[in-house]
Protein backbone atom coordinates (compact mmCIF):
# COMPACT_ATOMS: atom_id res chain seq x y z
CA UNK A 1 0.00 0.00 0.00
CA UNK A 2 1.57 3.19 -0.81
CA UNK A 3 1.64 6.21 1.12
CA UNK A 4 -1.40 9.31 0.55
CA UNK A 5 0.38 12.28 -1.19
CA UNK A 6 -1.25 15.13 1.80
CA UNK A 7 0.80 18.15 -0.59
CA UNK A 8 2.75 19.40 -3.40
CA UNK A 9 6.06 19.02 -1.34
CA UNK A 10 5.11 15.20 -0.97
CA UNK A 11 4.24 14.62 -4.47
CA UNK A 12 7.72 16.28 -5.67
CA UNK A 13 9.53 14.27 -3.04
CA UNK A 14 7.74 10.78 -4.77
CA UNK A 15 8.98 11.38 -7.97
CA UNK A 16 12.12 9.80 -9.50
CA UNK A 17 14.97 12.51 -10.12
CA UNK A 18 14.52 12.88 -13.93
CA UNK A 19 10.92 13.33 -13.43
CA UNK A 20 11.31 15.81 -10.32
CA UNK A 21 13.96 17.49 -12.34
CA UNK A 22 11.23 17.64 -15.78
CA UNK A 23 8.44 18.82 -13.02
CA UNK A 24 10.24 21.34 -11.41
CA UNK A 25 11.58 22.75 -15.04
CA UNK A 26 7.92 22.69 -16.17
CA UNK A 27 6.65 24.40 -13.18
CA UNK A 28 9.20 27.04 -13.43
CA UNK A 29 8.40 28.15 -16.74
CA UNK A 30 4.71 28.16 -16.09
CA UNK A 31 5.67 30.84 -13.05
CA UNK A 32 8.05 32.83 -15.20
CA UNK A 33 4.90 32.92 -17.52
CA UNK A 34 2.30 33.71 -15.03
CA UNK A 35 4.11 36.52 -13.87
CA UNK A 36 5.24 38.09 -17.32
CA UNK A 37 1.36 37.50 -18.07
CA UNK A 38 0.49 39.69 -14.66
CA UNK A 39 3.39 42.61 -15.52
CA UNK A 40 1.32 43.06 -18.94
CA UNK A 41 -2.27 42.65 -17.24
CA UNK A 42 -0.71 45.28 -15.06
CA UNK A 43 0.31 47.93 -17.28
CA UNK A 44 -3.18 47.33 -19.59
CA UNK A 45 -4.82 48.23 -16.11
CA UNK A 46 -2.66 51.32 -15.66
CA UNK A 47 -3.62 52.46 -19.03
CA UNK A 48 -7.21 51.84 -18.77
CA UNK A 49 -7.26 53.66 -15.55
CA UNK A 50 -5.56 56.42 -17.28
CA UNK A 51 -8.19 56.70 -20.09
CA UNK A 52 -10.39 56.52 -18.22
CA UNK A 53 -9.17 59.27 -15.78
CA UNK A 54 -8.93 61.54 -18.96
CA UNK A 55 -12.48 60.97 -20.11
CA UNK A 56 -14.03 61.65 -16.81
CA UNK A 57 -11.86 64.96 -17.03
CA UNK A 58 -13.54 65.82 -20.21
CA UNK A 59 -17.17 64.69 -19.56
CA UNK A 60 -16.47 67.01 -16.73
CA UNK A 61 -15.59 70.10 -18.08
CA UNK A 62 -17.96 69.70 -20.67
CA UNK A 63 -20.74 69.48 -18.08
CA UNK A 64 -19.50 72.69 -16.13
CA UNK A 65 -18.85 74.22 -19.44
CA UNK A 66 -22.77 73.68 -20.67
CA UNK A 67 -24.26 75.03 -17.16
CA UNK A 68 -22.18 78.67 -18.14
Amino acid sequence: MSTPLLNDADFIHSLRPTQREYFLLRESARHARLQSTLRDLSRGVGTVSELSGEAQAIVLHHSVASRK
